[in-house]
């Protein structure tokens, strides 16, 4: 957040009461680069306004009051950049793998499948 003002100013809010002013060459937020010919940051595709102070969601998540986290429906993470693992379990790369299990009564044993090709025999 770009404002000097108290944690509660929105940020639209203080754009309006501080305008250019908080304007500083060359000081973008959150990865951003500043394009002096522009007079503005090129900000990641997860920020957005003129020093990207403003957080997006994507994947058509929307703003939460705080105005820094997102409500992201069927995706997930800090901008909804993920779709969200429904049924399953995140692996250590952080990828959905549904997790189905299967019982056979009559030999007695479990049949875990990990998709896509892992299975597991208890």
């Amino acid at each position: 957040m770009i404002c000097l003002l108290a944690d509660w100013l929105k940020v639209e809010e203080c754009s309006e009461v501080l305008g250019d002013a908080m304007v500083v060459p060359g000081e973008c937020l959150n990865g951003g680069s500043w394009i002096a010919s522009l007079n503005s940051c090129d900000c990641p595709i997860t920020y957005g306004g003129r020093l990207c102070e403003v957080h997006l969601c994507l994947n058509g998540g929307f703003l939460a009051e705080d105005g820094r986290s997102c409500h992201c429906g069927k995706f997930e993470g800090k901008h909804c950049e993920q779709p969200a693992c429904v049924g399953g379990m995140l692996n250590v790369h952080g990828q959905c793998i549904s997790l189905l299990l299967f019982f056979d009564i009559t030999h007695l044993f479990v049949v875990i499948i990990l998709s896509p090709v892992l299975l597991l025999y208890f």
